[in-house]
């Protein structure tokens, strides 16, 4: 955990703000030293405005970083900041080199802290972190001894990563994180004050114990799963559908017709007569549960609260013809095919979504898959999805140049044509595993 989140992300900020004293020349004036004055100031307040775009499923969104730095910045903060704003948002700032270097650093960060990581995977972070370690000490170290203090040891750290891997398993499983989340239960159990050394040897213990008889007799597991809210509605592979819910069916939109038109014809069942004829009713749902325990939800109710109070979690990336996508959810339902009964056992729930625009493969090759940039095109590109298709909740953070009013109810949450990024949350694996996430809240959007 110090190393990904703390000892390299303090290190490059230092870095770029030109605040790690002990050589001869003056560190504000270094090439690498950009974030500084009113460009920190303005960074600053572009990581606070993206908050409202992040899920929370995401846990606590970064503050403003030139106002916050010193006041007990998180693990969780920096994490997000390092790993997803930060490529996107100083492309402009950092000059190529540079920038180039810290998108390897986050590329290997992105794929050593996955649960599940394929051997071209592992692959690709070795490289990535090897290349990084040696042109981090060719820019900011070029072999003078004045500047020996810039390497620091963590540094050197990341490049061990892929190797402990091959060694341990996957780095999430043992990093520091489980370490205090166990520390934590475990001190929670702890009821006397005296002895409370051994009285929390006693109970790790105890904990080793009934662990290894559960491993051994699964039978003796009794964890209940969770109680589904009232009018929830379970489909089964661990996908529930959630209210909001409707009060009756009601006809859509001309454009959202013909999105629901094109799955059908797609799936060889064309309604007959052609598509701008084509018209039908449907029962919206507002969020989805999905199997990884993230809660998407939908336009049909986000988009009624104001962009400063809300955290958007509409956002999903989704396999279209096999091809990853990122889309917003507008509503869910549930929907019979053409010219059939309605029927239960025949029925689909699918999402209609409207898919963000091609990313900018260029940005995307040059820093190493780091920086997934892409227009919203509102209703111009509505599309309908099998909800099976939706792998995860994401988030889109406006670009930098895209103008954001916070103080006013009515802003807009997405606008049309304008550039926005993907952050996905780093570690979302094992938040799931460890039960981390969203808890349902039971009479929300009732």
């Amino acid at each position: 955990m110090h190393l990904v989140s703390l000892n390299i992300t303090d290190l490059f900020v230092s870095l770029w703000r030109g605040t790690i004293h002990g050589s001869k020349s003056d560190p504000t004036e270094e090439p690498w030293a950009v974030l500084q004055d009113d460009t920190w100031v303005s960074h600053g307040a572009e990581v606070a405005r993206a908050a409202s775009f992040l899920p929370g499923s995401y846990d606590r969104p970064p503050r403003n970083i030139a106002e916050k730095i010193s006041s007990g910045y998180k693990a969780k903060e920096w994490m997000t900041y390092f790993y997803g704003y930060g490529p996107a948002m100083l492309r402009r700032t950092l000059p190529q080199p540079y920038l180039k270097n810290y998108t390897k650093f986050v590329a290997a960060g992105q794929l050593l802290g996955r649960c599940v990581i394929s051997r071209a995977e592992l692959v690709r972070a070795d490289q990535m972190a090897s290349e990084a370690e040696t042109e981090f000490e060719e820019l900011y170290y070029h072999r003078d001894p004045d500047l020996l203090h810039h390497v620091r040891p963590c540094i050197h750290g990341v490049g061990h990563g892929a190797r402990e891997v091959t060694l341990t398993g996957p780095l999430p499983g043992h990093g520091q994180y489980t370490m205090e989340r166990s520390i934590g239960d475990l001190g929670g159990e702890i009821r006397l004050p005296s002895n409370p050394f051994a009285n929390l040897s006693e109970r790790a213990l105890l904990r080793c114990q009934v662990n290894a008889l559960k491993a051994m007799i699964p039978g003796l597991d009794d964890n209940a799963q969770p109680r589904l809210p009232r009018g929830s509605l379970d489909l089964g592979n661990d996908f529930v559908l959630l209210r909001a819910r409707d009060s009756c069916p009601r006809w859509v939109p001309a454009c959202e017709a013909a999105a629901f038109y094109w799955f059908w014809a797609n799936l060889g069942q064309q309604p007959i007569g052609d598509e701008a004829a084509y018209s039908l009713k449907v029962r919206k749902w507002a969020r989805l549960r999905l199997p990884n325990d993230q809660v998407a939800r939908s336009a049909w109710k986000e988009s009624t609260k104001p962009l400063a109070k809300l955290r958007i979690a509409r956002i999903v990336k989704v396999l279209i013809e096999g091809r990853a996508e990122i889309a917003e959810v507008r509503y869910f339902c549930r929907i019979s095919p053409p010219d059939s009964e309605p029927d239960a056992t025949v029925l689909r729930t699918v999402a209609l979504v409207s898919v963000f625009g091609r990313r900018d493969e260029d940005l995307f090759d040059d820093l190493h898959g780091t920086v997934w940039l892409a227009p919203y095109e509102g209703n111009a590109a509505l599309r309908v999805v099998d909800i099976h298709q939706i792998q995860s909740v994401v988030a889109m953070v406006p670009d930098s140049d895209v103008s954001i009013d916070l103080t006013k109810i009515d802003e807009p949450h997405f606008q049309t044509g304008e550039n926005y990024f993907l952050v996905e949350k780093l570690g979302l694996e094992a938040s799931h595993r460890s039960g981390a996430l969203e808890t349902i809240v039971e009479n929300e959007e009732e």
